[in-house]
């Protein structure tokens, strides 16, 4: 059974924004053609994956497409 506060959030976590600039420092994208695809199944509100990749594709220059 959940406990009262996870209830209360509805359950529900996002990413501090401040780990997802971390997690896109350590990304290593090989140089290569075409699109980068990201996928987050647990996206809730996904900005977490709109900040990564936006971080992404200034740093690298890639098109992203997030799902």
């Amino acid at each position: 059974m959940a406990r009262l506060a996870a209830v209360e959030k509805g359950e529900y976590y996002p990413t501090p924004l401040s780990i997802v600039d971390t997690i896109s420092q350590v990304i290593d994208i090989k140089d290569g053609r075409g699109v980068i695809r990201l996928f987050d199944p647990c996206a809730g509100e996904g900005l977490a994956l709109e900040r990564l990749a936006a971080s992404i594709q200034h740093r690298t220059g890639h098109p992203i497409e997030t799902w």
